[in-house]
């Protein structure tokens, strides 16, 4: 279900040369719970909520699938 999303996230995450400590300090959610979701072992729809928003994109849900947004929150300002 998330698999898309989270091949996307990762991507955006090294563009931005972002870590998931990182992640897990501006979202208040444990870094250890953004690890087991980004390798498959979690498909909480929160962390994935949390992971879009640190990178500031909407998460998407359309046909079964989870993805983000193409536009980024920083292109809407």
């Amino acid at each position: 279900m998330f698999t898309g999303f989270r091949q996307i996230a990762k991507a955006k995450l090294k563009e931005r040369g972002m870590t998931y400590a990182q992640v897990a300090a501006v979202s208040d959610v444990e870094e250890s719970s953004l690890r087991r979701f980004m390798c498959g072992l979690s498909d909480s729809r929160h962390i994935a909520e949390v992971i879009a928003d640190a990178l500031g994109y909407q998460l998407i849900y359309s046909n079964g699938v989870y993805t983000i947004a193409d536009e980024s929150k920083e292109a809407q300002e």
